[in-house]
């Protein structure tokens, strides 16, 4: 992967990053995700899992591992938040 590549790489995982905050945000001050889909969430989360194995197996740069590692992480705790206010 080029330089320009890396660069739109990172950028964009930091901009995916980005948009977890608002959601987290709204789940913590309202402690309610009754209008919030789970199953979107299920799948994006395991989605961006296989993503990141994908990118170990494949030997990517760490830095562009490490941010996508990241996005799943936080994909997971938004979509375990979910869970655990759906129906409150």
């Amino acid at each position: 992967m080029n330089i320009l590549g890396n660069l739109f790489q990172f950028g964009g995982s930091i901009l995916l990053l980005g948009g977890y905050i608002p959601q987290i945000k709204q789940l913590y001050k309202t402690k309610k995700s009754n209008d919030i889909s789970l199953s979107f969430w299920i799948i994006l989360t395991s989605g961006l899992f296989c993503i990141t194995i994908n990118m170990f197996i494949s030997k990517v740069p760490i830095l562009i591992f490490l941010t996508q590692l990241l996005n799943a992480l936080i994909a997971l705790w938004t979509t375990i938040l979910v869970k655990k206010y759906k129906n409150r």
